[in-house]
């Protein structure tokens, strides 16, 4: 009887350290749970006010990119109505219904340039931040539970865009050092639908999950006539 008491009370005192581990494992996971939620939620602080800075600064360049077109289209009308304005001195060649019809086609054509370049100018500043295609001008910004640079997306709802590794350093970005620069901006010249098939990959996500890699180009780099209306060379 002794003995089986003395069996009991060692198995109770086993079952008690057990559940002592469990709950310590638990408040553990915890904690790991609650840290990795807090970096996210910092990271991703940082990343919507650097993208506000920068949204104010390419509302600023292109407030003043407005007054270059504006001053060039008032340039070209200014050009315009002197080619339209008779001669001072009368021609001794009468005017032909060709020359006419020429003159009226430079004015078409420099209307049309005006207002491409217009078209041009503002695109290249706006910053996509959801449903990204090929010439988007995208925020790339560092997340470190990827350990990998993701575009800003504002909706939940979409797939995450992954920075292809190879195109890092086209944008000055390395994940050996990612601190020294945690954000760029590019614009998308080529993106890839991939799914996950292992548990572990290079993008830290979940198996079989579904989301694009993106090839993109500085801001800077891509000549105004390029972007969206040029279809980039196949990879």
């Amino acid at each position: 009887m002794e003995k089986m008491q003395d069996t009991n009370a060692k198995l109770e005192a086993k079952i008690t350290s057990l559940q002592v581990e469990m709950e310590k494992e638990q408040e553990t996971q915890y904690m790991i749970q609650a840290e990795a939620e807090r970096d996210l939620k910092i990271t991703k602080q940082n990343a919507a006010s650097e993208l506000q800075q920068l949204k104010q600064k390419a509302a600023s360049e292109l407030d003043l990119l407005k007054q270059e077109v504006a001053g060039k289209e008032a340039a070209s009308q200014e050009k315009i109505a002197s080619l339209s304005r008779p001669p001072s001195t009368p021609s001794t060649e009468p005017f032909s219904a060709r020359s006419g019809e020429e003159l009226e086609e430079t004015v078409r054509r420099l209307q049309k340039d005006i207002e491409m370049m217009g078209a041009r100018k503002d695109r290249s500043l706006e910053i996509s931040v959801t449903q990204f295609q090929k010439g988007d001008t995208v925020f790339f910004y560092y997340d470190e539970s990827k350990n990998n640079f993701l575009v800003a997306n504002i909706s939940p709802n979409e797939y995450q865009y992954f920075l292809h590794p190879d195109n890092l350093p086209a944008l000055g970005l390395s994940l050996d050092s990612p601190q020294l620069k945690p954000w760029a901006v590019g614009i998308i010249k080529e993106k890839e639908f991939c799914q996950a098939r292992k548990v572990n990959n290079r993008f830290r996500v979940p198996e079989g999950r579904k989301f694009y890699r993106v090839y993109a180009t500085p801001r800077s780099a891509v000549p105004e006539h390029s972007a969206r209306h040029t279809e980039p060379p196949n990879q």
